[in-house]
């Protein structure tokens, strides 16, 4: 089960209409990909293939180690660097094993894991390669957390006069809101709270540029929970050490 992250945009100035209006579309009220848009061609998941392909590619490239490692940094966590020579194995086994002689894939049931021809399966390497190289990332997922910051679109989003509210999943998109506030010069305060973890901040833009970042400051936890989530002092005193 997701933490979910409050998150609170305080408009400030004369262009409220035009900064919403620049974050909203047809399908939100405040898009993370109209801000920052995923890029295409990235798949929504990366299947054990796609590995196994590219560590294939990987070794055929002969990359030094310093490449190797730099390459595979932003995606470690899927394919580390020591992982490669047995990963290109496995698809050396699954291109002889799993294919029949005229090249389409025997066992219907690994589709979702293997493409359906050897053709395409001899092909991905270098496509998953083109596309780590490029992007930093595997799948669309994997792009989000590393560029937005999370993985999930905002949700519950609520917007009202100045003030925009929404929830996010484990972190907080605050690069989306930077980029936000910086394409269209705006100033604004940026307050988020998670519960689960216990951590909170406060940001700060002044015609697009950010002045200040407060992380987990106790002066600013009261306020900040009477604006996010409208509690009393009673019950932030019950529920919360401020002080």
């Amino acid at each position: 089960m997701a933490n979910y992250v409050s998150n609170l945009i305080i408009l400030k100035g004369n262009n409220v209409h035009m900064a919403k209006l620049a974050a909203g579309s047809k399908t939100s009220i405040f898009d993370f990909e109209k801000i920052m848009p995923t890029p295409s061609g990235l798949p929504e998941f990366t299947s054990h293939g796609c590995v196994t392909a590219l560590a294939h590619h990987l070794v055929e490239l002969d990359l030094d180690l310093v490449e190797l490692e730099n390459l595979l940094s932003p995606i470690e966590k899927i394919l580390a660097v020591s992982e490669v020579i047995d990963r290109k194995n496995e698809y050396l086994k699954a291109l002889n094993e799993y294919y029949s002689l005229d090249g389409s894939l025997k066992d219907k049931s690994l589709s979702p894991l293997y493409p359906d021809t050897r053709e395409e399966f001899e092909k991905l390497g270098k496509r998953i390669y083109d596309l780590v190289k490029e992007h930093r990332a595997l799948n669309l997922y994997d792009w989000r957390s590393l560029n937005w910051n999370t993985r999930s679109e905002a949700e519950g989003i609520n917007s009202v006069g100045n003030e925009i509210s929404f929830s996010t999943r484990w972190s907080s998109p605050f690069p989306v809101v930077e980029k936000w506030a910086k394409d269209n010069q705006l100033s604004l305060t940026y307050k988020v709270f998670e519960g689960g973890c216990h951590w909170w901040y406060v940001a700060e833009f002044v015609d697009g540029v950010l002045v200040s970042k407060r992380d987990s400051v106790k002066a600013d936890l009261r306020p900040l929970l009477k604006e996010i989530y409208d509690y009393t002092d009673t019950e932030i005193d019950e529920n919360y050490i401020v002080e």
